[in-house]
């Protein structure tokens, strides 16, 4: 591809650096788009595993609790005859 080289001599202004970067625009545009929403979808990955892991705590707590043997009563029995009624 040629390039034409009368840039700037009439108006002043670097044309050619000027579409470019239009051009530069319209294609990075849709790709930053995209980077942007992955962005956001990792970190609500994050987000949920994070989430997940602490329910997954939460739960492992509760089922110890729903053990009954934790709580039935427990018998103390003492040697000392003084303390017995």
């Amino acid at each position: 591809m040629s390039t034409l080289g009368i840039d700037g001599l009439i108006s002043g202004f670097d044309t050619t650096s000027i579409i470019n970067a239009i051009l530069d625009a319209q294609v990075r545009a849709p790709v930053s788009k995209l980077e942007d929403r992955i962005a956001t979808y990792q970190e609500r990955l994050t987000a949920y595993q994070t989430l997940s892991a602490s329910l997954l705590g939460v739960r492992t707590a509760a089922e110890t609790l729903s053990n009954a043997s934790l709580f039935q009563g427990k018998q103390a029995t003492s040697s000392n005859s003084h303390w017995s009624r």
